[in-house]
């Protein structure tokens, strides 16, 4: 016997037991599946009773008091939901369902930003419904523009470039959007995600003109990217705000030497990042803060006093050790 086939008999089975048991009852009594069982039951127009079934006391309670009381206080009196008194409120007539009409000022806005904007963002501002704004836009027969493909001559670009110019000046070049730059560059198996590696000359200059250039300087001389000298410089563990540093003398050495990181550990804890700066004449608080908690030393360099060493310490005498705190 074919699946799509229900005889008589199981016709009325379904009309029997549908309504009072659900699919999976009579799924097994036909050996068929539940979902199936609800599609017939569908187009049999026969409806599963619910369990909240209302009863005659509800909807007379009901048609007496919609008028005289909110929703919210008759759904409270009867243990039911404040949708479900609408809805059951609705299906009794005795309130009437309109949906909002579209004013032209909403579709004039939704022709003007739909491309531009997302249905949920669209929504908020009309205070409509996600749903509603999709059906308005499908029941105009607009279309959000199609993505343009990348071309042959694009990808040659892309891979010439990328690496060398940042992401927005790729786009300004190709006149694509940046997200779209970086989603194709991502796609392509021969483009890495990071520019490439610096040689050492190339670090030995950063290195050298750290503190007397910026990093967009540095970036132009050495035809990269600002974020690639960017990420370099925090690699090499230079600090400093490398847009707003004070020019240094040449031969000023980005590193620590010997003698300031013998200054740092006897001192950090009786002088504050800033005296420390201004002793070491360093431009940064961030580099005398990171090196210290490279090395272990704690505390809030800015606010934190004086603190208690293992000398002055509180001592407990051998009686206050043996106390019995029983």
């Amino acid at each position: 016997m074919s699946y799509s086939f229900y005889s008589p008999k199981e016709i009325l089975i379904i009309k029997k037991y549908y309504p009072l048991k659900g699919s999976g009852y009579v799924a097994k009594m036909l050996g068929r599946s539940p979902s199936a069982v609800k599609i017939k039951a569908r187009s049999l127009r026969v409806e599963r009773k619910s369990i909240f079934q209302w009863s005659a006391a509800e909807i007379k309670y009901l048609q007496k008091w919609y008028k005289r009381r909110r929703p919210s206080q008759i759904a409270l009196h009867l243990n039911r939901t404040t949708a479900a008194v609408v809805s059951q409120a609705v299906k009794l007539g005795l309130q009437k369902y309109h949906a909002r009409r579209w004013n032209n000022y909403e579709e004039l806005y939704l022709i003007k930003n739909f491309r531009r904007m997302t249905y949920k963002q669209i929504a908020g501002h009309l205070n409509r419904t996600r749903p509603a704004v999709q059906e308005k836009i499908a029941r105009l027969k607009m279309k959000k523009k199609k993505l343009r493909k990348w071309t042959p001559n694009e990808k040659r670009l892309l891979s010439l470039f990328y690496g060398k110019m940042t992401r927005v000046e790729i786009a300004v070049r190709l006149n694509r959007t940046t997200p779209s730059v970086a989603g194709h560059a991502a796609m392509q198996k021969k483009i890495k995600k990071h520019s490439p590696g610096f040689s050492e000359k190339e670090k030995k200059f950063v290195l050298k003109n750290y503190l007397r250039m910026t990093n967009r300087q540095i970036a132009q001389k050495l035809n990269r990217s600002y974020m690639s000298i960017f990420r370099l410089t925090a690699r090499l563990g230079l600090t400093g705000n490398p847009e707003k540093k004070k020019l240094r003398p040449e031969g000023f050495a980005p590193y620590f030497s010997d003698a300031e990181k013998k200054f740092i550990r006897e001192n950090y804890l009786s002088m504050t990042n800033a005296q420390i700066t201004k002793e070491l004449k360093r431009a940064s608080l961030e580099g005398i803060r990171k090196y210290a908690k490279k090395i272990g030393l704690a505390g809030n360099p800015e606010k934190r006093k004086y603190p208690r060493t293992r000398t002055n310490a509180p001592v407990y005498s051998q009686n206050d050790k043996q106390t019995d705190f029983a």
